[in-house]
């Protein structure tokens, strides 16, 4: 579709040839190469004399492209003229990019967001904008990057280990810590492993955080209570969870569409929607 927009978003830094796509640029500037990956017939490109020669002034080019592009700075006159309104220029590419303010579509469109632009220069300026955290100093380009970044903020832990019960803010996080649980240790310890037993039950656990949490079933006293209300808990991540309740913000957004929830287990819900499955029966014929 960009060869029917009649723009040409590449251009060779070179000899300023415009192309309209990126493949075609790269193989123009093998032309250019010192390297040839083939064989030149055209003899005169390997001698130091300039085929084509300004008439005006001391350029010269082995390229006659080159020199009808150098010959427009001699001349004042303005071939291209705008039939909406009074602009003109000497070449027909900048009279291109010129019609499009006379146009309501927009032609180039952000693949992060919905910003839209008929003007390449604009687009390059938007994309390489980065958009800052409004709780931090952190930074970045992609806005799935940023909403993964906020989750930090939320001081809600989406993901929860289901062996020893330990919450990370990250999924990648999470994945990092299975290993520790894993068969096959990346890294051998040097100390014996420590057992965390329960002094009123049977359980124990390698992990003091999971006898912590274990302890706290045995616990009648609440600890955390609801400034808002009557809600009392055990646990202060209960709490933190609980207040969302009095809260009009949702904390949590969905990374694929525009779902939002102040409940993690919601969110969780939420995404198997995106989720892929594929088929066992598919895979073992």
């Amino acid at each position: 579709m960009v060869i029917h927009s009649k723009i040409k978003l590449f251009t060779c830094s070179i000899c300023n040839n415009e192309f309209y796509r990126k493949d075609t640029l790269k193989l123009h500037m093998l032309t250019h190469s010192a390297k040839k990956l083939f064989k030149c017939i055209h003899m005169f490109k390997h001698s130091d004399t300039k085929l084509y020669k300004c008439s005006q002034c001391d350029f010269s080019s082995i390229y006659n492209g080159s020199l009808r592009n150098h010959k427009l700075s001699h001349s004042n006159t303005k071939i291209f003229k705008c039939s909406s309104c009074d602009y003109e220029c000497k070449r027909k590419s900048k009279l291109l990019d010129h019609m499009l303010v006379h146009s309501d579509t927009k032609l180039l469109k952000c693949t992060e967001c919905t910003y839209e632009s008929n003007y390449k220069s604009n687009l390059k300026v938007h994309t390489h904008v980065k958009t800052p955290c409004s709780d931090c100093e952190y930074s970045c380009k992609q806005k799935s990057n940023l909403n993964k970044h906020m989750v930090i903020h939320s001081k809600i832990k989406l993901f929860t280990c289901s062996i020893c019960n330990n919450e990370f803010y990250r999924k990648d996080t999470l994945k990092l810590h299975m290993l520790t649980h894993s068969a096959k240790k990346l890294f051998k310890c040097m100390i014996q492993s420590c057992i965390y037993k329960c002094s009123q039950c049977d359980f124990s656990s390698i992990y003091n955080g999971s006898l912590r949490n274990h302890k706290l079933s045995h616990n009648d006293t609440k600890f955390f209570k609801c400034s808002s209300c009557d809600y009392e808990c055990n646990r202060k991540s209960k709490l933190l969870d609980h207040m969302l309740v009095h809260s009009d913000t949702k904390l949590l957004k969905c990374t694929e569409c525009t779902y939002e929830s102040n409940y993690k287990s919601n969110l969780k819900v939420h995404m198997l929607k995106h989720r892929k499955f594929e088929c066992d029966l598919a895979s073992s014929t």
